[in-house]
């Protein structure tokens, strides 16, 4: 009698969890259903993003955003612009054709046809619009055959889905799935997180959180309103401010690259005094060394977290009258953050949080980058971005010859 009870439970059970099964596959076709049906679609959006270590975000912006499906567009498969609310002459766009990348220090638009491949990607790297995104991470969820567990929890007014993806790569949407390459990038988990919020009354997503090692993304859409516009109406040159140049994004970008180098290469380095993990203030003038390695970064950032192993090794292979390292967190504002970060990879060298003004001062709008300084404090190089072994050896060879000066 036992037996057949005890039999008898585990069948119900088994019954009870495919039925659940089958209801979450349902429920999320019919999302994607209606997320198919939206043609068009315009909203604001709060986007939020958090790096390692982080507990507050490190920024919280809101934007308008005028979404259109294209199905002639073969890779992301939507075209847009977002337009920051506080100021919507800053903004992104994306038309099927080209991607819209704004400089606004330089009122410079660069336009990317994406004719070169810079970090030869199998996918466009331009950032799906909210309905967009969600659809593809949905329709993933129906038919991959990758390793995957998906959770989902009923509220009272939303059902909360929760996409675990268990491959030996990140996976991130840019239309499709795609299996980051070299992932994981910064030595940690390559496990990929996405959750999604679905209204009940409209059977629609209104909020997604993505959560990887080295970055958390959060968006959360507010007044929607869909199909009340046509894609053939949706020109991207009509949002160019009238003041702004306009470039190809390889030119802007080498002209924007050009311009710190020339301007900051021979000159005397900008004077600072920033806060170290020790709380301590640190200056530029307390580097009696004879040369210096200054490095802009950010946590998070992938070639950055690369470069430690490096800026470690080389710290240790100069005296100290010899050499300084010093590395100028320019992501993330907490000194408990940069803390955390140092101890968790266990380098010694120096690690200061930096000011806006000295992170402008030093044109270091992208990281990472490195400075030499020689004895007189005079910049005598920058390095932009990080190569294993191809920039370590370019850096050395600099701080070599100023050695042997």
């Amino acid at each position: 009698m036992k037996a057949k009870t005890f039999l008898l439970l585990f069948v119900l059970a088994n019954a009870f969890i495919f039925c659940s099964q089958t209801n979450k596959d349902n429920y999320l076709e019919t999302v994607l259903n209606n997320l198919e049906k939206i043609e068009s679609a315009t909203y604001q959006i709060e986007q939020l993003a958090w790096n390692p270590y982080d507990d507050d975000p490190v920024y919280d912006f809101c934007y308008y955003v005028y979404e259109y499906h294209n199905p002639v567009d073969t890779t992301i498969g939507a075209s847009f612009v977002s337009l920051k609310a506080d100021d919507t002459t800053l903004f992104s766009a994306y038309d099927g054709n080209v991607r819209i990348v704004v400089w606004d220090e330089s009122k410079t638009l660069g336009i990317d046809n994406f004719s070169v491949n810079r970090f030869n990607l199998p996918f466009r790297l331009v950032s799906p619009p909210f309905y967009n995104y969600t659809k593809n991470i949905i329709k993933y969820i129906l038919t991959t055959s990758d390793s995957i567990t998906v959770d989902k929890l009923e509220n009272d007014n939303y059902w909360h889905v929760k996409l675990t993806i268990h491959e030996d790569r990140q996976v991130e949407f840019f239309g499709k799935a795609y299996k980051i390459p070299d992932a994981p990038m910064f030595g940690e988990d390559p496990t990929s997180i996405y959750e999604i919020w679905i209204d009940k009354k409209t059977n629609l997503p209104y909020k997604f959180r993505r959560e990887m090692s080295h970055n958390i993304t959060e968006s959360i859409v507010s007044n929607p309103e869909f199909n009340k516009m046509k894609i053939e109406d949706f020109h991207v040159s009509d949002y160019f401010p009238s003041d702004y140049k306009i470039l190809s994004y390889n030119d802007a970008l080498e002209n924007r690259n050009n311009r710190k180098s020339n301007e900051l290469e021979g000159r005397i380095a900008p004077d600072f005094e920033l806060i170290d993990t020790q709380d301590d203030k640190v200056s530029l003038q307390d580097m009696k060394s004879k040369a210096i390695l200054l490095q802009f970064t950010g946590i998070g950032c992938g070639p950055c977290y690369a470069s430690i192993p490096f800026m470690e090794k080389i710290s240790k292979e100069y005296p100290e009258d010899l050499l300084t390292v010093a590395s100028i967190e320019t992501w993330s504002g907490k000194i408990q953050t940069l803390q955390n970060y140092k101890k968790k990879n266990q380098f010694t060298y120096l690690f200061l949080k930096s000011e806006d003004s000295i992170t402008q001062a030093y044109n270091a709008m992208g990281v990472p980058q490195f400075f030499i300084l020689n004895e007189k404090r005079v910049i005598t190089k920058v390095f932009e971005g990080y190569a294993e072994n191809t920039t370590d050896n370019e850096i050395r060879k600099e701080i070599d010859g100023l050695l042997n000066k």
